[in-house]
């Protein structure tokens, strides 16, 4: 897949191309498979970007049908006023994409993102076939897609190389979002021994607990901007031994305490 320069050169010629945005990847693989992955925080500025986008390419003339892969495991923080502007963005342009879109899969984050996105469910209108998951190769039968497909581990590697992380590091992560919290566990999600795992991590520069810290951290963001449940409570949902705990760790993450945080988020319900 050639990559563009620019976003107005992958319109240009979008088919088996890809070009690389400030917030995400869009990419196209012949004239019947398209998609959008989005990366870092998503802000109403970018929910705006991504929509332009996707309109552009759903509706491109170069495609025919086409199944639709969209990609938010790579967000890393939003918020309730972000996804109220998504879901209101979402209902004005669902008619257009009916169009062209033959099905569309949304892969949702896991962990505390989860909450932010987990309206989607149950507001987005069915007028063509869209299923929602929180993996890639479990869904590729309905997508149509063989599994061994390239595209896949394409995919999967470009999402792993804009995060900042290997495929090890991303499937760790991935599994620490969905609840894991030991280190056998990861290494297993990894397909790795616990040893190899361990080693694997030193090689990276990390720990499996600082990896597992850097998670919860995260975890910890989401939900103090997304919920009105007290410091205590967010501390204990993410895994730190107290409010404190997760006060001193936080402050020299961030710079920042949970609730001066909450309040530059404007998230003090």
């Amino acid at each position: 897949m050639k990559s563009a320069p620019t976003l107005e050169a992958f319109f240009s010629a979008p088919l088996d191309a890809c070009v690389t945005t400030p917030w995400g990847l869009v990419w196209c693989s012949g004239s019947g498979r398209c998609g959008v992955s989005v990366f870092g925080v998503f802000d109403r500025k970018r929910v705006t970007a991504f929509f332009e986008t996707l309109a552009r390419l759903d509706l491109h003339p170069a495609l025919g049908p086409h199944v639709s892969i969209v990609d938010f495991r790579g967000v890393t923080y939003t918020d309730l006023p972000a996804m109220d502007f998504f879901l209101a963005t979402l209902r004005r342009h669902l008619p257009r994409f009916a169009k062209r879109v033959t099905r569309r899969l949304l892969i949702l984050p896991t962990g505390a993102l989860a909450i932010a996105f987990g309206g989607i469910y149950f507001q987005v209108p069915r007028l063509y076939p869209v299923r929602f998951g929180t993996d890639l190769v479990r869904n590729l039968r309905w997508l149509q897609v063989p599994r061994r497909d390239p595209l896949v581990a394409w995919l999967e590697r470009r999402r792993a190389e804009r995060s900042g992380r290997d495929v090890v590091l991303q499937r760790a992560v991935d599994a620490l979002d969905e609840g894991a919290t030991t280190v056998a566990a990861c290494a297993k999600a990894a397909g790795l021994s616990t040893r190899s795992f361990q080693r694997a991590l030193e090689q990276r520069g990390t720990r499996f607990s600082a990896l597992r810290q850097q998670v919860r951290l995260d975890r910890a963001r989401v939900l103090l901007g997304n919920s009105t449940h007290s410091i205590a409570e967010v501390a204990d949902a993410c895994g730190f031994a107290s409010q404190q705990h997760l006060t001193t760790v936080f402050r020299v993450a961030f710079g920042d305490t949970p609730a001066a945080f909450r309040r530059a988020a404007g998230a003090n319900l």
